[in-house]
């Protein structure tokens, strides 16, 4: 229980609760004073990170100026989600040490090695790889659309390659009474946590929670059932510092039109997708509809660029905070990597060169925030060819050999591994 170890900041009263008796009390006239938080109050949360900042603080810690959750020591990381936090340091004594400190003021749970948290499995491999995945989840998503049989079919891919999502308000009816929206939550967690592979698939399902139709059923049972065939891969982080900080950007210019629906605006917008990666290791990435209408497609990759450039630019901050405390961090520069078509170099002279262009001067203000950390070499765009844009991926649906060369690269899959696993399921 860590959010009773924080004392109540105001007065705050209750009612008894029902069954309970107190001697010479009388349920119609007495209250009960809070003295310690509660789970459920509406500041009880910020109640319980004041109270372990200043416990933090008091022993050495410092906490991030980039990043609230992550507090920083000599040697050691900790980073707090709620009422669960993880310790990082290259030292086994400086982790002990130091847990033992913490026993101190607060009354916590030792859980040793990190093997699980917030529903992900770490599993050391050969070669210094280190293997996360959400089997446990997974198996609930199966079971609350009903595909957790040993019998139940599986697929290549999470979404058809020559099918787009629509809104489909006259389509047919769903025949299944299982909740679309749990199923879609359940999704969103194991996609934004270890599965980058599921993000388009994931997001195109996402956009019809309101009203969705059987088209969008079958969508997230072909999810299920692909995820049935990997439920156990994951992502496989093997660091390679040559690779360096690099984020690959990519648009797809109104992909998701809809002739059969000309009046729709909702068919006209683009999609961005990117994955920022560290060390050859994917540690951020997103598939989303772009806010604006892109007239062209060098609009539509400049819209992706700025959306990529923001997280990449926040990264570079909290490493170069990490490096100010003397943690070693061997790159700092990110290459952005944007996938070219022919007018797409316009993306890219447009994002070096500070001038006006008729067709996108009006972009400038809310899209060019970037420039300064062009012009100063913080980030280079270069350009990089249609088969090796690993954030294709993040934009449409990809037929099979295509989909599996790329996620392959993102997740560090062996081919022979994937393969077997498609043949034997």
């Amino acid at each position: 229980m860590a959010y009773t170890q924080a004392a109540v900041k105001t007065d705050i009263f209750m009612t008894l609760p029902k069954g309970t008796t107190l001697n010479n009390v009388d349920p119609n006239k007495h209250v009960l004073q809070l003295k310690q938080n509660l789970y459920g109050l509406k500041d009880g949360q910020l109640t319980w990170h004041e109270h372990i900042k200043k416990g933090l603080l008091a022993q050495g810690f410092q906490q991030s100026k980039i990043d609230p959750c992550l507090f920083i020591k000599p040697q050691i990381l900790l980073v707090l989600y709620i009422d669960d936090a993880a310790l990082l340091s290259p030292s086994a004594e400086a982790l002990n040490n130091e847990i033992a400190q913490l026993h101190k003021s607060f009354q916590l749970t030792d859980k040793g090695e990190l093997k699980d948290y917030l529903g992900v499995r770490f599993i050391k491999q050969q070669n210094g790889i280190i293997k996360l995945c959400q089997p446990k989840i997974i198996d609930r998503c199966l079971k609350s659309v009903s595909l957790n049989a040993d019998d139940v079919k599986t697929h290549d891919t999470p979404a058809e390659s020559t099918t787009i999502l629509h809104a489909d308000k006259h389509g047919e009816k769903r025949k299944s009474e299982w909740n679309y929206r749990a199923a879609i939550g359940c999704f969103n967690y194991v996609q934004a946590m270890t599965r980058p592979d599921l993000s388009y698939a994931t997001h195109q399902c996402t956009r019809f929670c309101m009203d969705p139709k059987l088209s969008h059923e079958k969508a997230v049972k072909q999810i299920c059932c692909y995820l049935r065939g990997t439920r156990d891969m994951g992502l496989r982080f093997k660091p390679d510092l040559s690779q360096g900080f690099q984020c690959y950007v990519d648009a797809d210019w109104a992909g998701n039109w809809n002739k059969q629906r000309p009046d729709d605006p909702s068919t006209l917008h683009s999609r961005t997708g990117y994955i920022i990666m560290y060390a050859g290791c994917p540690i951020l990435w997103a598939s989303k509809i772009q806010p604006l209408i892109a007239l062209l497609t060098t609009e539509a990759e400049i819209i992706a660029l700025s959306s990529a450039l923001r997280e990449v630019i926040h990264l570079m901050e909290l490493l170069n905070e990490l490096r100010s405390f003397k943690i070693p961090i061997p790159f700092c520069k990110p290459k952005i990597k944007c996938q070219v078509f022919e007018d797409n170099a316009a993306c890219i002279e447009v994002s070096k060169e500070p001038k006006l262009r008729p067709r996108t001067k009006h972009l400038a203000v809310r899209l060019f925030h970037f420039r300064q950390y062009v012009e100063r070499g913080d980030i280079t765009i270069q350009h990089i060819s249609s088969k090796e844009q690993l954030a294709d991926i993040f934009t449409k649906p990809l037929p099979r050999d295509q989909f599996r060369n790329l996620r392959n690269k993102i997740m560090n899959w062996l081919p022979s591994t994937s393969a077997s696993q498609r043949e034997g399921v």
